[in-house]
Parts: C-alpha cells; structure tokens; sequence
C-alpha cells in the first residue's frame, strides 16, 4: 500500500477530518484514484434504499464502527484485516437491508 493511501487513511481516521458532505466510501475511492469504480458505484449508490436501512435500529451506529475498522486496516496497511472488514461491513447491511425488506413485505 502506498505511503500516500496510508497517510490519507489516517487522516480519516480522526473523525474531525470527515467531512459530512464527503462520505467516507467517497473518500476512499478518491484516495484510490479510482475515477471509473467510484463512478460505477454512484450509479449502484443511486438506486440503493439508504431510506430503508438507515431506518434500521443501531444501524448507523454499526456502520460507524465498521467504517472504523476498515480505516484502521487502511492505516496500519494490512490489507487482509480491511479486506475482511470490507466484506463483514458489506454483508453485515445487506443482512440488515434484507431483514428488513422481508418484514416490510410480511405486513
């Protein structure tokens, strides 16, 4: 991992650095320099129910840490443990999504 990615990581990492405009999954793909991904995954963005999960009890509280996680990897440059963090916090909300789908469509 580059020494530019890792310092831009711990940057993030300190919350005083985020900026509420700038979201973390946005930041780390400008970090990357990956103009095409982030592309891809603003038009994926744009149809995902953030309404429905961010409705979800303790959600965003979850979604912190995990984010938390996943920049501490970053920073520490062990890209197993943000590898593993990545897939925990990708299929910890769609576990979340699709629970809450499966209620919504049970009413």
């Amino acid at each position: 991992m580059s020494w530019r990615i890792r310092r831009s990581c711990c940057s993030l990492c300190r919350w005083r650095d985020w900026s509420p405009k700038r979201p973390v999954h946005r930041q780390l793909y400008d970090i990357a320099q990956l103009p095409q991904t982030l592309y891809f995954v603003q038009i994926l963005w744009a149809r995902y129910p953030f309404d429905l999960i961010n409705s979800a009890s303790g959600r965003g509280a979850d979604a912190v840490r995990e984010h938390e996680e996943i920049l501490q990897a970053f920073a520490l440059g062990d890209a197993s443990a943000a590898m593993l963090a990545m897939r925990k916090h990708i299929e910890s909300g769609w576990t979340v999504l699709k629970s809450l789908s499966e209620s919504a469509l049970a009413e």
